[in-house]
């Protein structure tokens, strides 16, 4: 069976869809998006990954769905973490303040000593950060920043945040060259 065939009925066509354009996503917000009763986008996700068009993998408690050979694994490791807010915004607040300490990290983020330890140490252990002794404190720094500015830039929709929004837009103002990402996802978007 061809994927057009596979993708012949409406609503399986408009699920794939969303998967596509929003990868990463689970079940609730699929049902969110595409107004289909859960058991009815259960069959339909079953399909789809019985003919190979998606693949589902477990992430927190969650099961993402990604349409298969569009997202690489490490683009799919880092899509997942910056799904979670905190860590999200602790990755927004290193890519503009590099070297920012734990201390600076908490006071700016208005989180507890521990909350901001544990996604550090997350985050360090998927190696997306590393740190670097200064003193009693560490400085923490994103260890492949452009790749990450790359993928905000690149699915910016994907994370439904005013203030992913508002830093893409300050990215692309002081680094142009991530332009050319920005309006591409911008005429996708236009498209649908």
């Amino acid at each position: 069976m061809t994927e057009d065939e596979i993708l012949e009925l409406k609503i399986r066509r408009q699920i794939y869809q969303h998967i596509v354009k929003y990868p990463g996503l689970h079940k609730r917000e699929l049902v969110r998006f595409t107004n289909v009763a859960y058991s009815t986008l259960d069959y339909h996700l079953h399909n789809l990954i019985r003919r190979n068009l998606i693949n589902a993998e477990e992430d927190q408690g969650f099961t993402r769905y990604y349409a298969t050979g569009k997202i690489g694994i490490k683009d799919k490791k880092i899509i997942n973490i910056l799904r979670q807010s905190v860590p999200r915004e602790i990755i927004m607040f290193l890519l503009l303040n590099p070297s920012a300490t734990h201390e600076s990290l908490r006071n700016h983020l208005h989180l507890a000593p521990s909350t901001t330890s544990y996604h550090l140490k997350k985050l360090l252990t998927l190696q997306i950060i590393s740190s670097t002794p200064i003193g009693k404190e560490s400085a923490y720094l994103i260890n492949e920043p452009e790749y990450i500015i790359d993928l905000l830039v690149t699915f910016k929709q994907i994370f439904l945040s005013n203030a992913v929004d508002q830093f893409v837009r300050t990215i692309v103002d002081i680094h142009p060259k991530y332009l050319r990402k920005q309006e591409k996802t911008d005429t996708e978007e236009k498209k649908d």
